[in-house]
């Protein structure tokens, strides 16, 4: 290809471009070559920068002669020469000095069993990354570790300090091939071997399907992706292999799962080291489970035994395995336009009648970026929450990957993410630590803790976040922390993501950055919507979906088709137009619409709503995990953490100014001014007591429903997660009580007697204690029934006003009808009973009201810790019924 002066080369993989890259590293549109006083290169803002001779710029002269990288220093590349210097450009390829062409010979890896084929020139990326070419899954091995590629002769070159080993147990960075060799990739004792040899196939531009057990019928060649420069005959891009694995001789019976060693190793975040056998019977395949922590499917049923026959899926963590002939074949190769969201008919019908969505239809493959954009009230929030399983339709049908979300939800659920307007990370913890405890609960208990880091630098990595690992979220700008709910998402490595709302409140910069982080995320083979107001950049989107007031579709169809369908390009005009006329903008786009496709082959088993599979962490590991995380976000917040202690402090000083000598001891009748000192102090304890206690918990629940509400979505445990509330809360408010009843009985006389303990500070301790643990209980009940914090404080002061009016050691309530029985319902009156009752309150106060509860028994004690006991359970109940009950984000 030679350029002249004048002329341009846009680089990129849209389909506009001169030059097309179809390479998942690649931007739509990367960059230009154009002539000004010399020969220039521009990044287009790409995604992952371009590179001249390995430096990446982002706008540089060109020298006499070099090489262009796209996407990565080792990513795909254009050599390049002034006229005189080289007769064309060369892609994807390095010829050794004063050799021309690329070598004839292909080369085969083999990894556990399966063989990768690739062309002449290509370069190949090994790790254990999804993106990677060939995807390793030993301990140790690196998200990208090595690249395979040809130089005038095949090399595997490492990309990090984890350098291959040879089996003499020599390592280097760069290692020939030759004749074939094998190398050892990851720890010594749980990597894997690589083995790399020439291949003297005969075809060089396509490869062919093949089974990972049994005999595969006859299934077409696929074209090698590949494309052509003027002059030079075509090369072959870096291979993303489209051919199915073949297990060769290995025996009738072999093991799937992530472990290097399995017959068939799948390097899955949710697959199990030994995750399930597969043994050839026959007409069939029987597959069993071999106790996976996220189950095995087979048509959307989990199973532990079962046959698998002719046209039965097989669904193993992210993966899909079909039954076609005698053979068992991934569905996603087998046929490749399966997989992405199917809309059909789509209806939401409130009880009153009003109607949200109205047949709304869509199609939505992996690789498309999608708008559903709208004016107010068109039903865009409802439609997400409807499409990612958050509300059951109530006519139609959403598939993804041919399984109906609603119905096999404990399949989808791993695969789709969700970034909800609202923000879904802890504001007070720093970037790394907050998606290191998230990817503790979601990802499986049988991942390593390095496993899992790992997975964490990834998505910061992906998502552009470098440098920002400590920073806490509340510092980071808006399109930063966009990006963080993104890669909180990617840890699960979901194929269809849905964002609400990603751009709302941010400057047209952020705005742009976040659309085209979003267009990336698609290139990446996964189905992007994103449920947007802003009409900025729709231009990145392959599709868009607009919906008039009603949720009725108005359009469906390419970005630049969309003026020429209403006649103007003007938002405005357009979203007036159809908030006026609705039903008449529907009718036109149902006249014009093409034949909606057909639905896919419906996977679902017919029957009722799958429960939950095994999925995820343990329900102990998540109980673990969210009590250190709740311990931290105490710590972190550090304005608040001091509140909470100098609270107990300022509340035990305060009792210390009533006054008297006498302090829990008998008072001197004679002195009326300090008669009531022991149960002045008591009252003031308990309200204490009352008011530590809920305000160390009233707005936990309802300021972070957002984040409860995804990681309930992806298998969070309610139970754990109510449990390490009360454990870490409970534990601050029994601190609190300790240290102001150490205030106070360092100030005043301690109580002499005592009716069960053999201790009456530990006695009065525990009643104060009780009292302030019944209450934090009170006030996690509050925050999981009040829909905003802001109503938090207004409850608070009417609960804390009650206990101070219905305890009785200030107003007598009881024999007073209505109100005595209402106090029954108050924990301080209840810890005002235990303290009374414990330290002989009405001994020690002979004028006192002569309540019952206060008699100086073991009864009235017992009675009354009793009822506090009765009380947090009863708590817990309805915290836990409450919050089991809440389900919908968007």
């Amino acid at each position: 290809m030679t350029l002249q002066p004048g002329e341009t080369l846009d680089i990129g993989r849209d389909r506009s471009c001169d030059l097309v890259l179809e390479d998942r590293l690649v931007s739509r549109v990367q960059a230009v070559l154009y002539y000004g006083d010399a020969w220039y290169v521009a990044d287009r803002e790409s995604g992952n920068g371009t590179f001249l001779n390995g430096e990446r710029i982002e706008i540089a002269q060109l020298p006499e002669a070099g090489l262009l990288s796209f996407g990565d220093e080792h990513g795909p590349s254009l050599r390049f020469a002034h006229e005189g210097q080289a007769s064309a450009a060369d892609w994807n390829r390095h010829p050794a000095a004063g050799e021309p062409g690329v070598p004839s010979v292909p080369v085969s890896v083999w990894v556990g069993g399966v063989e990768h084929q690739f062309e002449t020139g290509s370069t190949v990326l090994l790790g254990s990354g999804e993106h990677c070419d060939v995807r390793l899954a030993g301990d140790g091995v690196l998200f990208e570790h090595a690249l395979l590629r040809d130089d005038g002769g095949w090399s595997v070159n490492a990309i990090g300090s984890s350098w291959p080993v040879r089996p003499d147990g020599a390592s280097a960075d760069v290692s020939l091939i030759g004749d074939g060799c094998q190398l050892w990739f990851g720890d010594q004792a749980g990597g894997q071997w690589v083995e790399f040899a020439p291949s003297f196939s005969t075809h060089t531009d396509s490869t062919t399907a093949r089974p990972i057990a049994g005999e595969a019928p006859s299934i077409p060649e696929t074209d090698f992706e590949a494309t052509s420069l003027a002059g030079a005959f075509p090369q072959a891009y870096r291979g993303h292999q489209q051919h199915l694995v073949d297990q060769g001789d290995v025996a009738h019976s072999f093991i799937i799962g992530s472990a290097s060693d399995c017959g068939y190793p799948l390097a899955d975040i949710l697959v199990s080291r030994q995750h399930a056998r597969v043994t050839e019977r026959g007409d069939s395949f029987e597959i069993v489970d071999l106790d996976s922590l996220n189950g095995t499917f087979i048509n959307g049923e989990l199973i532990t035994r079962r046959r698998l026959y002719e046209g039965d899926l097989l669904t193993i963590g992210h993966n899909d395995f079909v039954r076609v002939g005698n053979a068992l074949v991934r569905l996603r190769e087998a046929s490749p336009e399966s997989g992405g969201l199917e809309v059909h008919g789509l209806n939401f019908v409130l009880p009153d009648g009003k109607r949200l969505l109205d047949n709304v239809s869509l199609t939505a493959r992996r690789g498309t970026l999608t708008a559903v954009v709208g004016p107010s009230g068109a039903g865009k929030s409802t439609f997400g929450r409807m499409i990612t399983g958050g509300s059951v339709p109530t006519g139609g049908i959403v598939k993804f990957d041919g399984f109906d979300v609603h119905r096999s939800y404990s399949i989808v659920r791993s695969r789709i993410g969700l970034v909800p307007q609202e923000d879904v990370l802890h504001w007070q913890l720093g970037l790394k630590r907050a998606l290191g405890y998230a990817a503790t609960l979601r990802l499986a208990a049988t991942a390593a803790r390095a496993e899992r880091q790992a997975k964490v630098r990834q998505v910061i990595a992906q998502l552009g976040l470098d440098g920002h690992e400590h920073t806490r979220i509340s510092k980071l700008s808006g399109g930063q922390r966009k990006r963080s709910s993104v890669a909180l998402e990617l840890l699960t490595e979901p194929s269809l993501l849905v964002l609400d709302e990603p751009t709302s409140g941010l400057d047209p910069a952020l705005d742009r950055q976040v659309m085209l982080t979003l267009r990336e995320l698609a290139d990446g083979d996964r189905a992007v919507v994103v449920v947007t107001h802003s009409v900025a950049y729709l231009s990145l989107c392959d599709q868009i979906l607009v919906l008039a007031p009603g949720g009725k579709p108005v359009y469906v169809g390419p970005v630049e088709e969309l003026a020429a369908f209403f006649g103007t390009d003007d938002w405005a005009e357009i979203f007036a137009q159809i908030a006026a006329y609705p039903e008449e903008s529907h009718a036109r786009y149902e006249l014009s619409a093409p034949p909606a496709p057909a639905v896919s082959h419906d996977v679902t088993p017919h029957a009722t709503t799958q429960k939950a599979s095994r999925g995820g962490a343990s329900a102990l590991t998540q109980f673990v995990t969210l009590a250190i995380r709740q311990a931290h976000l105490l710590i972190a917040d550090r304005g608040y953490l001091a509140f909470l202690l100098a609270l107990p402090v300022v509340l035990g000083l305060l009792s210390l100014v009533v006054p008297g000598e006498a302090g829990f001891t008998e008072t001197d009748p004679t002195k009326l001014d300090t008669m009531g000192e022991p149960s002045q102090i008591l009252s003031l304890l308990m309200i204490g007591a009352c008011f530590m206690g809920a305000s160390v918990s009233i707005r936990e629940l309802v300021a972070e429903r957002p984040i409860f509400l995804r990681e309930r979505a992806v298998g969070l445990s309610v139970w754990a997660y109510v449990m390490a509330k009360i454990v870490v809360l409970g534990a601050m408010t029994w601190f609190s009580a300790a240290v102001t009843v150490a205030i106070v009985l360092w100030g005043k006389t301690p109580p002499e007697d005592w009716v069960v303990i053999p201790d009456a500070r530990i006695e009065l301790y525990i009643a104060v204690g009780m009292t302030a643990f019944v209450s934090m209980l009170v006030g996690l009940c509050i925050s999981a029934f009040v829909r905003s914090s802001d109503q938090t404080m207004p409850v608070l002061i009417v609960m804390l006003m009650a206990q101070l009016v219905l305890h009785g050691g200030i107003i007598p309530v009881t024999g007073r009808a209505g109100l005595d029985q209402l106090s029954w319902l108050m924990p301080a009156r209840w810890g005002f009973a235990a303290g009374a009752s414990g330290m002989g309150l009405r001994d020690l106060v002979p004028s006192i009201d002569e309540d019952w509860l206060w008699e100086h028994e073991a009864f009235q004690w017992i009675l009354a810790i009793g009822v506090l006991l009765v009380m947090s359970a009863l708590l817990i109940v309805v915290i836990y019924g409450q919050l089991r009950g809440k389900k919908k984000l968007l």
